[in-house]
């Protein structure tokens, strides 16, 4: 049974089809610029009025294409969405002549959705960056042999083997040797977590210390790390209660707009004799300004935004609506360490024993645990380095399980 987790390969698909959707929205935002900037050029210098209107048509194909995509999708579902109101008034831009104004309009919108989707981006990529968390091969223990093997090859069962500086490629069980590890990027927890044979050990952790084997015992699908990614992903997908709002009262506003519009253009020339042509060019800029395109995009863009970097900070949000909720809480009550401390063990004061003194203490500390993996090992080294104990090596060290470590130098034993 392969237990390769099919979420890998569809993120990574995703990434690729977005980053191809996203390139030529670009190269179409840039030619509907170099087209405006022609047009005016070519409108100057007095060329075939067939020449400049060509350029124009084109510079409008290019500039609208996507939000009219988007609009023909809408209007198949029986929905108005506020795109068509830009594409409207460049409409009405071009009647009127004003090609240059309408060709305007579409790249400031287009450019507006380019940025959009930047931003929508950068957020996906933080189910991209947990999914880095799982090497691409490990070494596995078969017949007594190291072998390297993919992650596709990979069997519930298989004994893998793990060295300092290693992350953990599936959920399993230790059942040889002893390690620290780095489970912050998982659980939370800032300091290492010492484990030995029998202990559990989870996906995308990092063994800081020590050569060990764990066995499989769970696919990657079921691993603590896909759960964590599925988690990430319906939070994304899980809408606010303000976008809610906004996506319902989206369509009847736009339809408002559009009869406000038709009724003022159509009405003030016969009630009131005014000019038709000024009075379609007040219709538009109506149009226009009544365009909500800035709120409705604000809302998504800045909740998913918050989501990733949530999560790439090690917090999960389980939708836009619990981050929404935040606004109304006014008391945070935090009782883990590493929450708002650095996580990280320091040396707070040196007590020595009497008869000792704090200088020949650091010195003994420090060549003790100089070679030590341990993480309140290496803040002790670290301290004494700090206030001028840079050690040798000792001649021999022995890290002793539950106890400490023993070195030797100059004929003298460390416990």
């Amino acid at each position: 049974m392969s237990i390769l987790t099919p979420t890998h390969t569809k993120v990574k698909t995703e990434r690729r089809f977005h980053f191809d959707a996203a390139f030529f929205e670009q190269l179409f935002v840039l030619l509907t610029l170099v087209g405006i900037v022609a047009g005016v050029i070519l409108g100057r210098l007095n060329v075939d009025p067939r020449l400049l209107l060509a350029v124009n048509v084109a510079t409008y194909f290019v500039g609208g294409f996507y939000a009219v995509r988007s609009i023909i999708a809408a209007l198949r579902e029986r929905t108005i969405e506020v795109d068509l109101l830009m594409v409207l008034a460049a409409l009405g831009a071009a009647y009127l002549d004003a090609w240059t104004e309408g060709a305007i309009l579409l790249f400031l919108f287009s450019l507006s959705n380019v940025l959009q989707s930047y931003a929508l981006d950068r957020t996906r990529n933080a189910i991209a960056a947990l999914l880095e968390l799982r090497p691409d091969s490990v070494t596995v223990r078969r017949n007594d042999e190291l072998q390297e093997v993919a992650l596709e090859a990979i069997v519930v069962g298989d004994r893998v083997v793990l060295r300092p500086g290693d992350r953990v490629p599936f959920d399993g069980i230790i059942v040889q040797g002893r390690g620290n590890f780095d489970e912050a990027a998982i659980t939370g927890e800032a300091m290492p977590v010492q484990k030995g044979v029998g202990s559990p050990v989870l996906a995308g952790t990092l063994n800081q210390s020590g050569a060990l084997d764990m066995q499989v015992t769970k696919s990657a699908e079921e691993s603590t790390l896909a759960r964590i990614i599925g988690m990430v992903s319906d939070a994304q997908a899980r809408k606010a209660n303000t976008q809610s709002f906004l996506d319902r009262a989206e369509q009847w506003y736009a339809m408002g707009v559009i009869g406000a519009v038709a009724l003022f253009i159509l009405l003030m020339p016969s009630l009131f004799g005014v000019d038709f042509s000024d009075n379609f060019y007040r219709g538009m800029v109506l149009l226009t300004v009544a365009s909500p395109c800035a709120l409705v995009i604000s809302v998504p863009a800045a909740l998913l935004s918050a989501i990733a970097n949530g999560a790439r900070h090690g917090i999960l949000f389980k939708g836009g609506a619990h981050l929404e909720a935040l606004s109304s809480v006014k008391v945070v009550a935090f009782d883990k360490t590493g929450t708002l401390t650095y996580g990280r063990p320091e040396v707070a004061d040196v007590l020595p024993q009497p008869g000792v003194t704090s200088d020949e203490l650091l010195a003994t500390v420090a060549r003790a645990e100089l070679q030590s993996e341990h993480p309140l090992a290496q803040a002790l080294v670290a301290y004494c380095a700090t206030q001028g104990h840079t050690p040798s090596e000792p001649e021999r060290f022995q890290a002793v399980t539950g106890m400490g470590v023993q070195a030797h130098w100059d004929g003298t034993e460390t416990l």
